[in-house]
């Protein structure tokens, strides 16, 4: 059985503007993208682990899970979605081939520019960066719920907590 992402397509066009008529192709590789790098960047090699587990094996719902499916429900769907639609707002428009990269057009459709696109990906990017940060302040004052959260070692990704972070006071 092939091991299944955190999100399913259906929760991704839920929270985005992703069309439903786009290229699941893509869309599974911005996935992957989001998943490896983003979200298991925030949550740890530990926890991003044990949130694999229980959704590779359909356990997420069972009893005594409730504070991961918290978890999943609350922030790391969101986040997920957020920064997928990012990824894929940046290699949507083009096609690479044999002949090259191409940007492929239709007679009733506009291509937007570089601009307009990077535009869309920051918006999806510091939405994802909102639910980060949720995450991050839920996980400061219940971090002894999630004993994955700090258990992180060796070669282990340990969340980047601090990442959205200023030690400054701004206010």
């Amino acid at each position: 059985m092939a091991e299944k992402l955190l999100i399913t397509r259906e929760e991704l066009l839920k929270y985005t503007s992703i069309g439903g008529q786009t290229d699941m192709d893509k869309i599974v590789a911005s996935m992957i993208v989001a998943e490896q790098i983003t979200i298991q960047e925030q949550l740890g090699t530990q926890l991003y682990n044990k949130l694999k587990q229980l959704i590779n094996d359909d356990t997420i719902n069972d009893p005594g899970n409730e504070k991961y499916k918290f978890l999943m429900d609350n922030f790391v769907i969101q986040m997920m979605a957020h920064y997928t639609a990012a990824a894929l707002y940046l290699v949507l428009r083009y096609q690479v081939n044999n002949s090259g990269i191409q940007i492929p057009t239709s007679a009733d459709s506009l291509v937007p520019d570089a601009s307009e696109v990077s535009t869309l990906s920051q918006n999806e990017s510091d939405r994802g960066s909102f639910y980060i940060q949720r995450f991050i302040d839920y996980m400061c004052f219940n971090s002894a719920l999630y004993p994955e959260w700090t258990t992180n070692k060796n070669d282990d990704i340990s969340p980047s907590y601090g990442k959205n972070r200023t030690p400054f006071y701004l206010g």
